[in-house]
């Protein structure tokens, strides 16, 4: 019968793998949202006239960058501005996103 070898379990080392684990998460946690898009978008101030709406506004940034998409602009103009919906009015301030 083979005799199975207990480990000592000692405190301050396993205190030590706590806080060093917790810190790589946290650390982990901050290196992934700046990496993942968790950032300001720097944004420009336009007035809508009587006619705009957000697909068309979307669309001359789009213009601008053919890279760009008119559906991910129009979901990034209303998540800037905290729009559950598409509905805008004239007179309204939207905060557009600058894409570089």
């Amino acid at each position: 019968m083979k005799k199975v070898k207990k480990y000592k379990v000692n405190g301050n080392r396993l205190m030590f793998n706590i806080i060093f684990l917790l810190a790589v998460l946290f650390l982990f946690n901050i290196l992934t949202s700046q990496i993942f898009g968790k950032y300001n978008q720097e944004t420009k101030e336009i007035i809508v006239s009587s006619r705009d709406t957000l697909w068309g506004i979307s669309n001359n940034i789009c213009k601008k960058d053919s890279s760009l998409n008119v559906q991910q602009v129009v979901h990034d103009i209303k998540k800037v501005n905290n729009l559950s919906s598409s509905n805008i009015i004239e007179g309204q301030i939207l905060q557009v996103p600058i894409y570089e």
